[in-house]
C-alpha cells in the first residue's frame, strides 16, 4: 500500500502544534505527575499525552503505518485529531523528495517531549516535540516543534525539499529556513548528562566555548541558527526517536549528523533503539 508523502507531512505538521498546545497546558497547570522510568529518566503526563495525540492521529489517517514512540503506551483513539487538512503540503513543495511511499517501508519515530528533565525543572527552553519519518531505514523527513518558543513554531522538511519554519497563527507552510554559520567554534552538549570524562573529551577538541542545553532537537536548532558550530554527545544515551527528525532537518539544510565514528544511523522498524556510539551534528 502506498501513501502520499505530502499527506503524511500535512498530518504531522498540524499534529505537532496540537501536541505542543497540550504540553503547554499541562505545564501551566503544574500537575506534571512526574515519575522515573530509570535513573535520571523522568516522564510526565505531558510526555504521555503528546504521544497519544500524535500516535493516535497517525493511526487514524494511516492505520497500517509503523509508529515507534519513546513512551511504551497504547493508542487512545478518542485523542486522535480527525478534522485535519491532508493537503496543506502540496506535492510541488516536496521538490525532488519522495512523493509516494510504500507504507511497509515507513517508520515514524516520535519523541513527544524531548528535554523532559529540563521541563520537570521548570526550564522549558530546550523542550521540543520530534517526529521523524524514515523510509527504508533512512531518515527522510523531520519535524521539530518548539512548544515554548514565542510564538510556538515547527521546523519541518527533508531530503530534497529543504526546511521551512511555521509559527503559530501564521501560514501553515511557513517560511524557508536558511542555516546560519556560527561565528566561532562553539560546541553544545547535554545539560544533564555531561560527566567529567565527557567534558575532558570535548575540551580536547579545543572549542572557543562549550555550552550546555537540554534536548537533542533544541541543540540541533542551535547549530542550524548559528548559535553553535557543533553538537556532540560523545557516548551512548541518545535514542532513534531523538535523532530521526533531527537528522532529516540537518541533512536537508546541507549539514551532517552521524555517530561519533562517522557512521550513519538506521531507522527501520526492527533496529536497536539506542544510538550506541553517541551523536555529532554540524
Amino acid at each position: 500500500m502506498a501513501i502520499r508523502a505530502a499527506s503524511l507531512l500535512s498530518v504531522c505538521l498540524q499534529t505537532s502544534f496540537h501536541a505542543g498546545t497540550a504540553i503547554r497546558q499541562i505545564q501551566a497547570s503544574g500537575q506534571l505527575q512526574t515519575f522515573q522510568k530509570g535513573v535520571d529518566d523522568p516522564c510526565t503526563v505531558a510526555d504521555l499525552t503528546a504521544q497519544r495525540i500524535i500516535a493516535s492521529t497517525l493511526a487514524h489517517y494511516f492505520p497500517t503505518l509503523t509508529v515507534i514512540g519513546e513512551e511504551n503506551i497504547p493508542l487512545e483513539p478518542s485523542m486522535a485529531l480527525k478534522d485535519l487538512d491532508l493537503h496543506v503540503v502540496s506535492e510541488d513543495l516536496l521538490g525532488s523528495a519522495s512523493q509516494e511511499l510504500n507504507v511497509e517501508d515507513v517508520t515514524v519515530w516520535v519523541d513527544p517531549l524531548d528535554g523532559t528533565q529540563g521541563f520537570v525543572e521548570g526550564n522549558c527552553t530546550g523542550v521540543t516535540t520530534l517526529i521523524g519519518i524514515a523510509y527504508r531505514g533512512k531518515s527522510l523527513f523531520g519535524l521539530i516543534h518548539q512548544p515554548f518558543a514565542v510564538p510556538p513554531s515547527t521546523y519541518w522538511g527533508g531530503i530534497g525539499m529543504g526546511v521551512r519554519k511555521t509559527v503559530a497563527q501564521g501560514p501553515l507552510l511557513g517560511q524557508v529556513v536558511t542555516p546560519v554559520a556560527a561565528p566561532n567554534f562553539t560546541l553544545v552538549t547535554s545539560a544533564h548528562h555531561c560527566n567529567a570524562a565527557d567534558l575532558a573529551f570535548l575540551q580536547s577538541l579545543q572549542p572557543a566555548q562549550i555550552t550546555n542545553a537540554s534536548g537533542c532537537g533544541y541543540k540541533v536548532l542551535l547549530v542550524i541558527n548559528g548559535e553553535a558550530a557543533l553538537y556532540v554527545f560523545p557516548r551512548p544515551g541518545q535514542k532513534k526517536w531523538d535523532t530521526c527528525a533531527s537528522e532529516a532537518v540537518v541533512k536537508a539544510l546541507g549539514g551532517h549528523i552521524s555517530d561519533m565514528l562517522g557512521r550513519g544511523f538506521e531507522y527501520h522498524r526492527t533496529v536497536q533503539k539506542d544510538n550506541f556510539a553517541g551523536v555529532r551534528s554540524i
